[in-house]
């Protein structure tokens, strides 16, 4: 709605899987975005949640040009600017399928490299790709074993994956416990995912403990969507028992 744009799809179109081509119509118009696009102003109150979601939309159309034009190092900047759009507005749908794309052709850049797979990997999960998020923070593990953020990616995926029997609660703890370790404590986004680690276990009482913890630093960090996150998770946490009283 807050772009005049319209889309129609001839009928030998449709036989495209339905993905594929909504990544390649988002993708389109994210490369226009530079041209026509770009001039075209709001009139009157920006909304709260706009800036944001132009300023990621501006980096995936950048990310896009850079990898297509096969600059002397467009693709290592590409992946900062897709990294920094999942930052700045991680939930715009538009913005999750070009990054995907351009993550996609900066892997073929970067074959050796890490940042990509992460990065695409962080991007299928918020896109609800489960099994492809595993497989790709998996290659990145292999090449930085030690990585916190691929680390705790691997955990939430076990934690919560869509499939109940896709579920590993003790692979996530794992994970997520060694992610914690090596940021010491200091990144939100490992303590989330120990949070989702210990609710898949069945221990809602260290779950809310490592969110609560997780809470504080999301806030401090400005990441407010991801605190929105924490606070969701500990509201959707089973209350604690009431302990007995001793007679």
């Amino acid at each position: 709605l807050e772009h005049p744009v319209l889309e129609f799809f001839s009928p030998r179109a449709y036989a495209v899987a339905p993905p594929l081509r909504s990544e390649r119509n988002l993708a389109d118009l994210l490369r226009d975005r530079g041209g026509a696009l770009a001039s075209v102003t709001w009139n009157g109150p920006v909304p709260a949640a706009m800036p944001a979601g132009q300023r990621a939309l501006g980096a995936v159309a950048e990310a896009l040009r850079l990898v297509e034009t096969e600059q002397p190092g467009g693709a290592s900047r590409a992946v900062e600017l897709l990294d920094e759009s999942r930052r700045l507005a991680p939930g715009n749908r538009v913005a999750q399928y070009g990054a995907a794309i351009a993550y996609r052709r900066a892997l073929e850049s970067l074959p050796t490299d890490a940042a990509p797979r992460r990065g695409l990997a962080w991007t299928l999960l918020l896109m609800g790709r489960h099994d492809q998020a595993l497989e790709r923070f998996r290659e990145a593990l292999l090449l930085e074993p030690d990585d916190p953020a691929s680390l705790s990616g691997m955990a939430t995926v076990l934690a919560s994956h869509l499939n109940p029997a896709k579920r590993d609660p003790g692979g996530a703890l794992r994970a997520a416990r060694r992610a914690v370790e090596l940021t010491g404590g200091s990144d939100p986004r490992p303590l989330v995912a120990l949070a989702d680690a210990h609710a898949s276990s069945g221990r809602f009482d260290l779950a809310a403990a490592a969110a609560q913890a997780a809470l504080p630093l999301a806030e401090a960090l400005g990441q407010k969507e991801l605190a929105g996150e924490i606070r969701k998770r500990l509201a959707a946490l089973p209350a604690p028992a009431p302990t007995p009283s001793v007679p």
